[in-house]
């Protein structure tokens, strides 16, 4: 047994010598220390001014705290005036603290840097601020396979993210899960009232989704509007699918004559933006002018005996063999009509008793007859016939009509303002369906018709789309000048109509 020695020391209150071997513990009343030697002495000081016990070591340990010696000098625990510190030397060693009813409640795995609530076995490294983002709070990561944050509740969950800078402007986006509903929801600054309700609204049962409303009996509900960034191509075709896509509708590959009609009053300068020469004056002194416009700077005027003219070189684009066209444009008269208005015309060569404009192609307005308009196009095929679509298109004066004129395989379809007036199926008639067109020899003129009727009035975005039938239903007309976005349809092919 070690012996027990009182009063030693100047000061000593009591004092061990060890025996075989053992430690000595020597109490100093004086400074109020109590020393254990064992080698590297370990001095335990009291002070009743502050209330403290400082543990120190005070032989060969270079570290102060306590230490259980798992390696030379490691310190397991650290405590200082600043802070405490369990495995101070990064030792692969686990911290774990238990509660009443469960030995893992906090449990931390050295070796694999996890951290772990309610198990000795987590999955998760759990960290308060990490390196890779900025400002973060909570960082939850997996460390294997898929990560994951559980939240429970007895009647439903939820998780707010709140932007704290705004003060009384503060607001939450909440996820709310209850009655097997998911909602995102915009929350005041109190956290009581919705700013925005259903931002998106999931219904877990059936996954129907609502944006701004409930997610009712569709897989997708939209309350609102829905915007579409433009893009540059053509989604490809997904069998079974179909796709909405909004793209540029304006000068492309298959536009060969796009007049703006934009200039200065008084100015002659017609300029094309689709792929071919810019247009002259054929006749009389067409002009731009400002005092009426659809879109742009100016509008293209006619004052019924002027005409503008495609320039030769560019004949070929107006070839439209067998294949789909548009020709659309808005017009304006200056007057009610009371004759024959020549809108546009292209020669052919005469032949078989006719003329160059019997063997081309025009679109005239006849009122002496029977107040119609009809566009024809000699076929070159079979000569003996035309394409002859006419409608009654009930003008007025001074107001803005766009016309388009189509065609889309067999069918040929005039459309005002976006409205198909007549549609001629030629695949089932005797008149020409699949057949070439005549060429376009020798002019192609916007202002004059046949037998030398004039258009009076103004003329604004005259656009000529070869190759492609740009309109197959009723849409919504240009609100704005080419080139604009546009919303399109494309099926299971990846063939695209125009939607609106």
């Amino acid at each position: 047994m070690p012996v027990v020695k009182h009063g030693s020391g100047a000061t000593s209150a009591f004092k061990t010598v060890k025996v075989s071997g053992q430690s000595d513990v020597v109490a100093d009343a004086g400074s109020d220390d109590l020393t254990l030697a064992a080698g590297s002495n370990v001095t335990i000081t009291t002070n009743a001014g502050t209330d403290t016990v400082t543990i120190a070591s005070t032989g060969g340990a270079a570290l102060d705290g306590i230490d259980d010696q798992s390696s030379s000098n490691d310190d397991q625990i650290t405590i200082t005036d600043t802070e405490v510190v369990i495995n101070d030397d990064s030792d692969d060693l686990d911290f774990r603290v238990e509660s009443d009813g469960n030995a893992n409640m906090l449990f931390v795995d050295g070796g694999t840097d996890t951290v772990g609530i309610g198990t000795a076995t987590p999955g998760l490294n759990l960290a308060a601020s990490t390196g890779d983002v900025t400002g973060t709070v909570l960082h939850v990561k997996g460390t294997s396979g898929r990560g994951g944050l559980v939240v429970e509740g007895q009647t439903g969950a939820r998780l707010d993210l709140v932007d704290i800078t705004g003060g009384s402007d503060t607001k939450w986006m909440r996820l709310d899960v209850a009655d097997n509903v998911t909602k995102f929801h915009s929350v005041d600054d109190n956290a009581a009232a919705f700013n925005t309700d259903n931002i998106m609204v999931m219904d877990l049962d059936t996954g129907n989704i609502g944006f701004s409303d409930e997610s009712g009996d569709d897989k997708i509900t939209i309350d609102g509007e829905v915007a579409l960034k433009e893009q540059s191509s053509v989604p490809s075709g997904t069998a079974d699918y179909a796709k909405i896509v909004a793209m540029e509708d304006g000068v492309d590959s298959d536009t060969k004559v796009l007049l703006h009609g934009d200039g200065t009053g008084g100015a002659s300068t017609f300029t094309n933006t689709g792929s071919g020469s810019n247009w002259t004056g054929a006749s009389g002194d067409p002009t731009t002018e400002t005092t009426q416009k659809k879109f742009g700077t100016a509008a293209m005027y006619f004052d019924g005996n002027d005409s503008i003219e495609m320039d030769s070189g560019d004949l070929g684009d107006v070839a439209m063999g067998t294949g789909d066209f548009t020709i659309e444009f808005w017009m304006r008269l200056d007057a009610e009509p009371s004759g024959a208005i020549g809108i546009m015309s292209g020669l052919g060569t005469a032949a078989g008793g006719r003329s160059a404009i019997e063997n081309g192609m025009y679109l005239q307005y006849y009122h002496a007859s029977d107040e119609r308009c009809a566009f024809r196009w000699r076929s070159k095929t079979n000569p003996s016939m035309r394409i002859d679509v006419s409608w009654n298109p009930h003008w007025r004066a001074l107001t803005w009509y766009h016309i388009a004129v189509v065609r889309d395989g067999n069918e040929f379809i005039i459309y005002q303002n976006g409205r198909p007036q007549v549609t001629r199926d030629y695949g089932t008639d005797t008149q020409p369906g699949a057949d070439e067109l005549e060429e376009i020899d020798s002019q192609f003129r916007l202002g004059e018709g046949q037998n030398s009727d004039w258009f009076t009035g103004y003329i604004d975005q005259f656009r000529i789309s070869k190759g492609v039938a740009r309109y197959k239903k009723a849409f919504t007309p240009p609100g704005a000048a080419f080139p604009i976005t546009r919303l399109y349809a494309v099926n299971s092919a990846g063939d695209k109509t125009l939607i609106g």
